[in-house]
């Protein structure tokens, strides 16, 4: 029994060979494959995929642990997860790059767009902006209070007409403008708001806008859409072991519907730390959401001093998958990791891991190469 177990351990949990590293003189990842093969045995084996992106380029994509446990399939840097809360960075560069072109103002009204449903004004008459919905300052509740949603469980649906009938009831809690408070409600009214004004759906807009341009082949906003041997199951919280589903959040999908792939991100992480014109705006804060982060246009803003530059951030978190991306554009580094499992407080301890692994690795590098 140990014997085959051993085995299973062998096949399963060997990291995909699927890296990148083409620096001169190559970086030595081999630490951060014994970290992150160390975190999948308490993970359950679950799938970890890793992606590093440095100096300008991609020099790390590798898979751990099982991307289908009952079915033995291993993880690689192809495998695709559900993103979450990423997705909200996605739709904030979406809105960037529209303002920039000149095809939206981030102070438009949102009412102006929204079909058979309008937000009330706030006790001062001011409506809100677009911007106000980016920055999580409209004093929208985190969900709309028509979702039926159990902690726990996917969502599994909801629908525009649940989101006019939610707009059309919601109060809200302060000011416009004034104060941070998440909200996917919010991100969900942005997709809507696109689709009534552009007349295509958040999954074609993203499409046309972002992954195409990016090369980013395997992201869609659609689990039809999905290839789905290269999908990693979602495993529940409680059971490492017991597979739970994808959400369908359909007309909150802004919130945190996007499916992709850590080769996928890497590339939009390059272009973040490129950063034209659209990156540079999502990239400005808005509003702080705590005392030492901002938040811009779907991302956190904040400072490293052990690496002497900005940060930007963001994480999703989805009953079943787990992402963390950060970027440090003035130290030319920049990484995300995906997993499908479930348990959040475990995940947080690989994902702290790796992210120091990281930062030491590149730290050794940037010494022995001045």
């Amino acid at each position: 029994m140990v014997f085959f177990l051993a085995l299973v351990c062998i096949y399963s949990c060997a990291p995909v060979q699927n890296s990148r590293n083409t620096t001169n003189p190559p970086i030595d990842f081999s630490s951060l494959d014994s970290v992150a093969l160390s975190y999948v045995d308490s993970l359950k084996n679950s799938a970890l995929s890793i992606g590093i992106v440095y100096n300008n380029q991609i020099v790390y994509t590798k898979g751990f642990g099982l991307a289908d446990k009952k079915n033995k399939v291993p993880a690689t840097s192809k495998t695709v997860y559900q993103v979450g809360s990423i997705t909200k960075t996605f739709v904030g560069n979406l809105y960037a790059r529209l303002a920039v072109s000149d095809q939206l103002n981030l102070s438009d009204k949102v009412n102006d767009y929204l079909q058979g449903a309008r937000f009330p004004a706030d006790s001062l008459g001011q409506e809100i902006a677009i911007i106000n919905l980016l920055s999580h300052t409209a004093g929208l509740p985190p969900y709309p209070e028509n979702l039926n949603r159990t902690d726990g469980e996917p969502i599994s649906g909801y629908s525009s007409q649940q989101l006019l009938q939610a707009i059309a009831t919601t109060k809200l809690q302060g000011q416009v403008g004034r104060k941070w408070s998440y909200s996917n409600f919010g991100y969900g009214v942005l997709g809507s708001y696109l689709e009534t004004r552009f007349n295509k759906s958040l999954g074609q807009l993203l499409r046309e806008k972002i992954f195409r341009p990016l090369r980013m082949n395997a992201s869609t906003l659609s689990l039809s859409e999905v290839n789905t041997k290269q999908l990693a199951i979602p495993y529940t919280e409680g059971d490492a072991y017991t597979a739970t589903r994808p959400w369908n959040m359909e007309a909150l999908s802004g919130a945190g519907n996007m499916f992709s792939t850590v080769e996928d991100v890497s590339r939009f992480l390059l272009y973040q730390m490129a950063a034209d014109t659209a990156a540079r705006l999502q990239q400005t804060g808005v509003i702080n959401s705590s005392a030492a982060v901002k938040y811009g246009l779907g991302c956190f803003l904040g400072y490293s001093p052990a690496k002497q530059s900005r940060t930007i951030f963001h994480g999703g978190d989805m009953d079943g998958y787990i992402t963390d991306f950060a970027i440090y554009p003035d130290y030319k580094l920049g990484y995300i990791i995906m997993t499908n499992h479930g348990r959040n407080s475990e995940f947080r301890k690989a994902s702290q891991a790796i992210n120091a692994t990281i930062s030491r690795i590149i730290a050794d590098y940037k010494a022995r190469n001045r």
